[in-house]
């Protein structure tokens, strides 16, 4: 099982799928999906996630990018996006908290 769909799934817990997706507006087929891994929540879902089952985004958006992020044409391009959409002084601010995150 995918990382981020073994830590939903272990977050989830006894709720059932229908649930969880009544409070978070989630469809459960959706939940479903991203707990066995045959496709990953948009960044707004997995916030959604995050709040109902009370953890960080960041923590839940990490195992995303673990998953995802292992094909390095990725990795770079990823790379070149921040770079170029961030300015130096909130690039090294990030550079300074990655390993808080």
């Amino acid at each position: 099982m995918p990382l981020l769909g073994e830590k939903l799934r272990q977050l989830r817990d006894k709720q059932s799928l229908l649930d969880v997706a009544k409070v978070t507006g989630v469809s459960k087929i959706e939940i479903s999906r991203y707990e066995r891994g045959v496709y990953f929540p948009t960044p707004e879902k997995l916030k959604k996630l995050a709040e109902h089952y009370g953890v960080s985004y960041a923590q839940l958006r990490k195992l995303y990018y673990q998953e995802t992020l292992t094909d390095r044409d990725e990795q770079e391009a990823v790379l070149a996006w921040v770079v170029e959409n961030m300015s130096p002084n909130e690039l090294q601010a990030a550079l300074n908290k990655r390993d808080v995150v």
